[in-house]
């Protein structure tokens, strides 16, 4: 018995099939159009977000210097200005691999501070105390830098951002690090998860210390301007392709049935 034949040709079909296509595709479009345009939108709010912190923090950093707070954190009293006295612990320094302009490659000294309270006992922080240049790493070749005894000690509160995959870890046994990381420096030297920028002691003297100032990395004007080019590139990409699906002739490349039949 032989088979039925369809009644429906093979070309009626494809218009059905070239309009699902279509719709596919102009889904597509619309979504990763849609999802370009809102990280543009959230890097918009991320910059008035980050120019608050800016702000706030400007304002704070131009206060006077007041006592440690009881328990400091990021949020409240990143770049407070503070005063505290007390001593330097009798540790070793601690090293943080760092370059300067126009200085060129050194460390930062990172000293434990044991900081006086009203009640007479004493809190370890930690203290940035500024640059040294690689030469004079030792201790012993900047005679001037040591300090001992009572002290009083100006400075900013700052936790910072610095680390990345690519650092090495630090090397304990050398106390030498890559980052300024607080709370893991506070763990290993048995402090609080405290550090104090120090002002300058010294102009003229190692370690040097920097100005303070409110040195938050704001790129996102850069970053929407980047993904709201891509929106506008994807949506023209988008338009071309599109157009060309509707104006698509399905079979073009066949040759007609009727045209160039035998004799």
């Amino acid at each position: 018995m032989a088979a039925p034949i369809s009644s429906t040709p093979p070309e009626a079909a494809q218009p059905g099939r070239s309009r699902r296509a279509l719709g596919i595709a102009l889904l597509f479009a619309a979504a990763g159009l849609a999802l370009l345009l809102s990280l543009g939108l959230w890097q918009l709010q991320r910059l008035q977000w980050k120019e608050a912190l800016i702000a706030v923090a400007e304002t704070r950093i131009s206060a006077a210097p007041g006592p440690l707070p009881a328990a400091p954190a990021p949020e409240a009293d990143q770049f407070r200005p503070v005063v505290v006295r007390g001593r330097y612990a009798e540790e070793p320094e601690t090293l943080i691999a760092t370059s300067r302009a126009p200085d060129g490659p050194g460390f930062r000294v990172v000293e434990v501070f044991e900081a006086e309270t009203p009640g007479g006992a004493f809190r370890r922080i930690l203290v940035d105390r500024g640059y040294v240049p690689s030469a004079k790493r030792d201790p012993a070749s900047r005679p001037e830098s040591l300090r001992s005894g009572g002290q009083e000690l100006s400075g900013v509160l700052r936790w910072f951002d610095e680390g990345n995959f690519a650092l090495p870890a630090p090397d304990l046994d050398k106390r030498l690090w890559f980052e300024r990381d607080v709370p893991a420096l506070a763990a290993a030297l048995g402090t609080e998860p405290v550090m104090i920028l120090a002002a300058d002691e010294d102009p003229t003297a190692l370690p040097l210390a920097d100005p303070p100032d409110v040195s938050y990395r704001n790129k996102h004007l850069e970053y929407a301007g980047t993904w709201f080019s891509l929106a506008a590139a994807w949506a023209l990409m988008s338009f071309f392709w599109l157009r060309r699906l509707a104006s698509g002739r399905p079979d073009s490349g066949r040759l007609d049935s009727g045209r160039g039949g035998g004799v």
